[in-house]
């Protein structure tokens, strides 16, 4: 079962951690953020060609930057999953439902912003557009950082190791099953 947790760590220990793994984050932040949104800015670099018509915001104008996000959180959030028996600090509730909050934001927001007609018909400009995205990519950004400093956290802690503790979980579940001799309710 889960482990007895002495002390829950706060948003400082976060900090700390980012200041003690600076070089991790820094890669995290390039990985997920620099190359992660490469192609939304690689085009922008046709003005070395002597090309000044482009318009350098027509991918976040199309949705494309909202596609993104989705795909950071969802592929972050994957953490919630794996990390089970362990504490988690008390602001995991707000990083989750605001993780979640975010995905479905992104994800329903996507169809309108993508198609030129539910744009007439709802009146979205395109600055709007520009300005809620931005606003969107920041958060999540934020928000992904923090989940990934919580991860980090946990393989500072040299009590834990998630394949350990998969490990446990699945030998936990085999004795209940041999014992029961069912498994979700169907008899082995």
């Amino acid at each position: 079962m889960a482990a007895k947790i002495e002390e829950q760590k706060k948003i400082p220990d976060l900090l700390s951690i980012a200041r003690n793994r600076y070089s991790d984050v820094v890669i995290w932040v390039a990985y997920n953020i620099f190359i992660g949104t490469m192609s939304l800015w690689i085009m922008n670099l046709t003005f070395l060609f002597g090309n000044p018509k482009i318009d350098y915001l027509a991918n976040v104008k199309n949705g494309t930057l909202l596609i993104f996000i989705a795909t950071l959180i969802g592929t972050s959030m994957g953490f919630f999953a794996e990390v089970t028996k362990k504490h988690f600090w008390n602001p995991r509730r707000f990083l989750f439902w605001g993780l979640l909050l975010l995905l479905i934001v992104s994800i329903f927001s996507y169809p309108i912003i993508s198609m030129p007609s539910l744009k007439e018909i709802f009146n979205i400009k395109e600055t709007l557009v520009v300005i809620y995205s931005g606003v969107l990519f920041l958060l999540a950004a934020v928000l992904c950082a923090f989940l990934y400093l919580m991860r980090l956290s946990f393989e500072e802690d040299a009590a834990f190791s998630l394949p350990e503790e998969q490990k446990k979980e699945v030998e936990h579940l085999t004795k209940e099953a041999r014992e029961n001799k069912s498994v979700d309710g169907i008899k082995i």
